[in-house]
């Protein structure tokens, strides 16, 4: 066994706090779309509701860990946070993959556009 210790990645709050705006923006966006799917307002596919579920999730889970992040370099009084390069990983790829997601749209609904 090796002792090698994999190298920690120095990520600021600001760099945080600007990957938890737009996720946050777009949840509220794909709240509102499954409200109004709901409440009857109009009606989405079963594939779109799915979508729009999975989305929801992986947001929440984002915005919890970007949000415990943040509040962990505010108690310590720093700017910014250390974390495993697996774990920037990660945070990076499922930040990639909702944006990606916002830019393409759902359906017919483009989160750009709303």
């Amino acid at each position: 066994m090796s002792d090698v210790k994999e190298p920690l990645a120095e990520i600021g709050v600001t760099t945080l706090k600007g990957l938890y705006g737009p996720v946050a923006k777009n949840l509220e966006k794909i709240d509102s779309l499954m409200e109004g799917h709901y409440m009857g307002q109009y009606r989405l596919s079963n594939p779109d509701v799915m979508i729009l579920m999975e989305l929801n999730v992986s947001c929440r889970a984002l915005m919890s860990t970007l949000s415990d992040l943040i509040e962990q370099a505010k108690e310590a009084y720093v700017e910014s946070v250390f974390l495993p390069g697996a774990e920037v990983k990660v945070i990076a790829t499922i930040a990639h993959s909702l944006m990606t997601s916002f830019e393409l749209g759902i359906g017919n609904i483009r989160f750009l556009e709303n």
